[in-house]
């Protein structure tokens, strides 16, 4: 199922590119605006976000970017206005920056028959240089970053990592040694959308008389407990058949893979640094384990968890398209309290008629400071620049321009417009998606997966845990023995990549 659900990500990621400029609020939520299209969609300020940039002008040079496939390069490049709000906000960004610097920006990617990361390999290998950025998944950017394929972004002095339009905890987690070899900004959003988060239906708790789920959060109060306990009042087999399945009522549904999410929202890590910035493995810990036991009992509470992918065949077999298309149905209808995503599942979830509200991962418990949400970093399109390219200046000053100018269309597009104005059906959730962007997480261990085959091996230092919570037998301490010395060398060797 790790396959669909890898599939789904992308899909949704691309159906966010369709959404219409214009687009009414649907009947029963809360808008301050009645529905109508408000200045908060005019996507740039009269002040000149790009004045801070030195007096250059490249005279219509083409600025080359290699994207990761046809659809993630359309987040970069837009042909014309189309009335589409992420494509018309691309449109005008791309349209600032090559007024400013005289340049004109193309896109190129790679297909079915030839990946963006053996394009950029031949290229690297013919002594070419055909491409200024290169944009592809964040695991086959770290692949190039191993084969030092790419420029260390902290050595290009043009580039200004520590401005706003950067993403700060990006730079800081995706960093090794202090070298930065790929990572996100204001002109990227799929790391937005692939921001993990709940949702919870408002209608269940007015319904059973629940807490507040967004005093809860304020207070501090949201906890891996506190949802267990609301969850448990909520399931019951409201088929009235006996047993227990996805067509009864359950407290959360949860995605199968999350185990290794709700480690990271407890404010533990699987990668951590050391003074110098390399990576350390810091998953077993005395409260890593307290922690780990505390997500298994999610995982194996049937009086409150039922897992997503678990009945995807029964989902089929009952006429749903696949087992989130179930999920999202048993949500509508009032058969779930909770529910597990990534920002980019309200795009689909907006078929339904449901009063829905946003909420972060809990916390472990109420000790914890602050909440912490995870990016689901496999479909992430990070920028780079290549090795090759001769003058990394010119990408560098480019770079910075794009992010300057997506701070008032497209990163304002996505996260004002399409998610507070128009998926956001409230005040609270407004207040914790700022929560929830606040403390967002990119652990290493999600690109390189320690001690994996792949970046999807289930013994690799980010999937084991979702395999042991998943099949019901806790063999943590036992398990993660098993495989550290394997997680340690490969982390060993990826670190001597870097400085060989």
């Amino acid at each position: 199922m790790k396959t669909t659900t890898r599939l789904l990500s992308g899909l949704l990621i691309l159906l966010i590119l369709a959404i219409p400029l214009t687009s009414c609020v649907r009947s029963g939520t809360d808008s301050s605006n009645g529905g109508q299209t408000s200045n908060e969609e005019s996507s740039i300020t009269s002040t000149d976000p790009l004045s801070f940039l030195p007096d250059i002008n490249y005279n219509g040079e083409e600025i080359v970017i290699l994207c990761e496939n046809e659809s993630t390069g359309k987040a970069i490049y837009a042909e014309e206005l189309d009335s589409t709000l992420i494509n018309d906000a691309v449109f005008e960004r791309n349209n600032m920056v090559q007024n400013k610097l005289g340049v004109k920006i193309k896109t190129v990617y790679g297909d079915s028959s030839v990946s963006c990361l053996d394009l950029l390999r031949n290229n690297v290998s013919g002594g070419n240089d055909l491409y200024d950025v290169v944009m592809p998944y964040m695991p086959a950017a770290a692949t190039m970053a191993i084969e030092r394929n790419l420029y260390d972004l902290n050595e290009v002095p043009e580039l200004n990592l520590s401005a706003a339009y950067w993403d700060k905890n990006a730079n800081e987690g995706l960093s090794i040694g202090n070298k930065l070899y790929f990572t996100v900004g204001a002109m990227t959003y799929s790391d937005k959308a692939l921001t993990l988060t709940y949702i919870f239906n408002k209608d269940v708790v007015r319904g059973n008389n629940l807490d507040d789920p967004f005093t809860l959060v304020k207070n501090g109060d949201w906890t891996i407990d506190k949802m267990l306990e609301m969850s448990r009042v909520i399931t019951y087999d409201s088929t009235g058949d006996g047993t227990m399945n996805f067509m009864d009522t359950w407290g959360l549904y949860m995605n199968s893979s999350c185990a290794s999410v709700y480690f990271l929202a407890a404010d533990e890590k699987i990668t951590s640094k050391d003074q110098y910035d390399l990576p350390l493995l810091s998953i077993y810990t005395t409260r890593g384990v307290e922690v780990f036991n505390k997500i298994f009992e999610i995982y194996t509470d049937e009086t409150a968890t039922i897992k997503i992918e678990g009945f995807h065949s029964d989902a089929l077999a009952a006429g749903y398209p696949s087992c989130y298309d179930a999920a999202n149905a048993a949500f509508a209808e009032k058969r779930a309290l909770f529910k597990t995503m990534n920002l980019s599942d309200l795009t689909p979830l907006s078929d339904f008629e449901v009063n829905y509200g946003i909420l972060p991962y809990p916390k472990y418990d109420n000790e914890q400071k602050d909440y912490y949400s995870p990016v689901s970093l496999f479909y992430v399109t990070p920028v780079s620049i290549p090795i090759s390219n001769t003058e990394p200046e010119k990408a560098a000053y480019v770079l910075e321009a794009m992010n300057a100018a997506s701070v008032e269309t497209v990163e304002k597009s996505y996260y004002d417009v399409l998610l507070k104005s128009r998926q956001i059906q409230d005040t609270e959730s407004k207040e914790m998606l700022d929560i929830i962007f606040k403390n967002r997480v990119y652990d290493l261990s999600l690109i390189y997966n320690w001690g994996g085959n792949d970046m999807f091996d289930p013994n690799g230092a980010f999937w084991f845990m979702n395999q042991i919570a998943d099949k019901g037998v806790n063999t943590f301490a036992s398990t993660y023995d098993s495989l550290k010395e394997a997680m340690q060398k490969n982390m060993s060797d990826i670190i001597a990549a870097f400085y060989s």
